[in-house]
């Protein structure tokens, strides 16, 4: 197997580990909203100016128009606007909150929803067409057709 073709073969793999790990937000905090400042509990962080990403679980609690995330050191419940759809899984930034209060209660200036799971989709068909497209090689080179 020469160089050229072990890259088209390693390119699929990269494409879906990148996609693995961009799905675990290993990438999202740096390509979304700039450097932490810190987390909490695993699953929050603060950035400068912004505000608080919550990333699930979410809980929640339709008859209050809140949502509850609770992590290994706290519990708050935010009042959701309406207007906004939130799944449970998505990320969940939470504007004008300077800091999370233990079993506190926070109304925030403004929610966005992040979902992920178009990206992670597009990544991965990414990846099954260069998979298709290196195998497709790989056979007709074994077969001694010819491919440019």
């Amino acid at each position: 197997m020469n160089g050229k073709r072990f890259l088209l073969f390693l390119l699929p793999i990269a494409v879906l580990v990148f996609s693995v790990a961009y799905s675990f937000n290993y990438l999202y905090y740096g390509l979304e909203a700039g450097t932490s400042v810190s987390k909490l509990a695993k699953n929050a962080a603060f950035y400068e100016g912004k505000g608080v990403l919550l990333n699930g679980p979410i809980a929640f609690n339709v008859s209050q128009n809140c949502f509850y995330l609770s992590g290994k050191n706290f519990s708050v419940k935010v009042l959701k606007p309406a207007g906004i759809e939130i799944m449970e899984g998505e990320r969940v930034l939470v504007e004008g909150v300077s800091r999370l209060e233990s079993r506190g209660f926070i109304e925030p200036t403004n929610v966005h929803a992040y979902s992920l799971y178009p990206l992670k989709f597009f990544f991965s068909l990414i990846g099954v067409f260069l998979l298709a497209f290196v195998s497709w090689r790989e056979r007709a080179y074994l077969r001694g057709e010819c491919v440019a």
